[in-house]
């Protein structure tokens, strides 16, 4: 099998020519407890429901670009990491001007379904 990358994404050529897209794949990560990533890697992601510094209440999971720490409002001792279709996100980011990394509240039935999770690698 031949992968080749046209415009972002992954075309899969098999031995008879066939070709599968690939879309565009973003590596998302979520900070959490040990016991509550454990629980995710056994049965999947759970919504949270807050008002997250607004005037309603908003339900998902959040995933940011890169690893969050506590100053930046997320907290764990351990990471997650998600791999998952930059199309698939895109209707789920939260966009504040000057942040310095990007933000997205999934639902958790979406992470789950068409995310790849496991440990984040330590590098």
């Amino acid at each position: 099998m031949t992968v080749l990358t046209v415009a972002g994404h992954f075309l899969l050529l098999s031995s008879r020519h066939k070709i599968a897209v690939r879309k565009s794949c973003l590596l998302v990560f979520h900070r959490t407890s040990q016991a509550a990533a454990e629980q995710i890697l056994r049965s999947g992601f759970r919504d949270h429901t807050a008002r997250f510094l607004t005037e309603r209440e908003w339900t998902g999971v959040w995933v940011s670009d890169r690893p969050l720490d506590n100053s930046e409002g997320a907290s764990g001792d351990t990471l997650l990491q998600i791999e998952i279709a930059e199309e698939i996100l895109a209707p789920y980011e939260w966009v504040k001007e000057g942040k310095p990394y990007r933000e997205w509240l999934v639902p958790a039935a979406v992470l789950n379904r068409d995310g790849e999770v496991k440990l984040a690698d330590r590098g």
